[in-house]
């Protein structure tokens, strides 16, 4: 008994006395099985693509995507893609404190073959010139998306606006047994 009483107090808020608690990522987090990838594609060409591949291995994972650029961007997520080559990114491991790589891995500017099911797509209406510089515009999708095992999944961003842009796309994500 003396050690629930504990474990609750802990958990307790100090002022108000209101348990608390942390969200499911942010717990992943803790666990040190939460990881991310990201890159900033500078002036991507009017009706050019960038993209972002995360290569799930053995283990499930749970992602969530950003995406912001200073132009007109249609960003899309595929799974099951046919994609070869592009340029290895580390994932991070979100918890700093623990050497525990993630079981997937990540690529930019891959080659697409063939993009696979479309699952999710976000548009950012561009920027907004302030003071001479444009400030740009951003997507996030807060809804978790849970991909297959041992399957390719890509992020396009597709430059659709008249001028150059910097795109800048991050996947965040748990991986689960």
């Amino acid at each position: 008994m003396e050690r629930r009483k504990s474990v609750l107090k802990d958990s307790q808020d100090r002022k108000s006395k209101s348990l608390t608690s942390i969200d499911l990522i942010h717990n992943r987090v803790h666990d040190g099985i939460c990881y991310s990838a990201s890159k900033l594609f500078e002036t991507v060409s009017s009706g050019s693509s960038v993209n972002l591949r995360i290569q799930s291995h053995d283990k499930e994972l749970h992602i969530v995507i950003q995406a912001s650029a200073n132009a007109e961007t249609d960003v899309e997520f595929y799974s099951g893609a046919d994609v070869s080559g592009g340029t290895t990114l580390s994932p991070n491991n979100r918890n700093l404190e623990v050497n525990n790589p993630s079981d997937a891995d990540a690529y930019y500017n891959t080659s697409i073959t063939s993009t696979g099911n479309e699952i999710a797509e976000e548009f950012i209406g561009g920027g907004e010139a302030v003071g001479g510089r444009t400030i740009g515009a951003g997507a996030y999708s807060r809804a978790e998306l849970v991909l297959k095992p041992n399957t390719d999944h890509v992020i396009k961003a597709s430059n659709t606006s008249s001028s150059d842009s910097d795109i800048f796309l991050k996947a965040i994500w748990y991986e689960v047994l």
